[in-house]
């Protein structure tokens, strides 16, 4: 909020998102991370923890909606190869969680 013309803004918006996620916050995960959506909108990154959020808010209809944007912007997506490749969360219970919502709101194995 100091420096509104910093062009990598976005980028400390989705890591606020992802603390909040992580802090079990999701009303605050949800937020931020619509204020980066809002920012930089074909960053799916930030979308993955968005839709996660809102799965885990009882908001599914609206996760659904955000699966199917990032599948749009990112048709290849696949949840067998984005957890071979990443795991955002270093404690397993929370990585679990995450893919879990990932995976109620539609996105493909």
């Amino acid at each position: 909020m100091l420096s509104p013309q910093d062009q990598s803004r976005y980028l400390y918006l989705g890591r606020v998102a992802i603390a909040h996620y992580a802090g079990g916050n999701m009303p605050e995960a949800v937020r931020w991370a619509r204020l980066f959506r809002d920012e930089h909108p074909g960053y799916t990154a930030t979308l993955r923890y968005l839709i996660a959020a809102l799965d885990h808010s009882s908001r599914l209809a609206e996760a659904r909606a955000v699966a199917r944007d990032l599948m749009r912007l990112e048709p290849e997506f696949r949840l067998a190869t984005f957890t071979r490749r990443r795991q955002p969360f270093r404690q397993p219970e929370t990585g679990a969680a995450y893919l879990e919502g990932l995976r109620a709101a539609g996105l493909p194995d």
